[in-house]
């Protein structure tokens, strides 16, 4: 990239945020996520969602224990000096919650950009047919084709050998983009155990219910596709 072209800005404004980030966890969340953005922005979808897993705080026992104390843990909320100013704000409760409507923006970002990403993975994993044959507002018993019958059931069930080699075939000829479409299903799983559900706290309750939406889609639409 050459001097002060926009390759070389943006660079330079990562060295920078690289920096800072070594002075303030707040920085660090920035830098992350920008490069989880960018590794998204380039095709590294599975990079991308290495990247923004790094935004999490799990517990130590998770999951075994811990559900509902999984959260972004490198942002926060700033007090903005207020009180400590000469001139302190005109109104400290608009003030507060502008900052906490700020704190829960920064936050909403990160989570669309999950969604988003989870989209795109499994648009480019799976057929868009299958993917769009399944939608978010469908009934869980809606998503799924019918079993097969009782009898075909049976036949499978008989030829042991056949079901084992197919058992051992999944693992074969595997699209591209399988290893992303995996890491952000296994991502979605510890958010959906993990993430507050508090029926008060309607930030993350509306999450909670759109990751869980998005795993009902993901495993439809991987049964659909396995189905002949």
């Amino acid at each position: 990239a050459t001097p002060g072209s926009g390759a070389q800005v943006f660079m330079d404004c990562l060295k920078a945020l690289d920096f800072l980030q070594t002075l303030d966890t707040y920085y660090k969340a920035k830098l992350v996520f920008r490069r989880a953005r960018q590794a998204e922005a380039e095709g590294e979808l599975e990079d991308a969602v290495k990247q923004v897993e790094m935004l999490f705080v799990y517990p130590k026992d998770f999951p075994q224990q811990g559900a509902g104390k999984v959260g972004i843990g490198l942002y926060r909320v700033s007090d903005g000096g207020a009180g400590k100013t000469e001139n302190p704000p005109a109104d400290p409760w608009l003030e507060s919650k502008l900052q906490l409507r700020s704190h829960n923006c920064a936050r909403a970002r990160i989570m669309f950009f999950i969604l988003d990403l989870y989209r795109r993975i499994l648009e480019d994993v799976m057929p868009i047919t299958v993917v769009n044959a399944v939608r978010w507002e469908m009934h869980e018993s809606e998503m799924l084709p019918p079993l097969p019958s009782p009898n075909a059931e049976a036949k499978v069930g008989a030829d042991l050998k056949t079901a084992a080699r197919s058992i051992m075939n999944l693992s074969d000829n595997l699209p591209r983009g399988w290893e992303a479409l995996r890491s952000m299903i296994g991502f979605l799983v510890s958010l959906t155990r993990g993430l507050h559900n508090n029926q008060a706290n309607s930030f993350w309750l509306a999450f909670h219910e759109a990751f869980g939406r998005a795993l009902r889609q993901a495993f439809a639409v991987l049964v659909r596709r396995s189905l002949p």
